[in-house]
């Protein structure tokens, strides 16, 4: 996962299957779980009942 988390749109798009979009969004979701943004459920349901 180091190794993921590490590589560069290039890379990503090296592996078989894996085109320009797809890499671009695999960093995206690298970036924000790295910034915290990801991982958790957020949904509010039910909060303010």
């Amino acid at each position: 996962m180091r190794k993921l988390k590490q590589a560069r749109i290039e890379d990503i798009m090296a592996v078989p299957g894996f085109g320009r979009r797809t890499a671009e969004t695999v960093c995206a979701a690298l970036a924000a779980e790295a910034a915290g943004a990801g991982g958790g459920d957020t949904s509010t349901e039910g909060e303010n009942q």
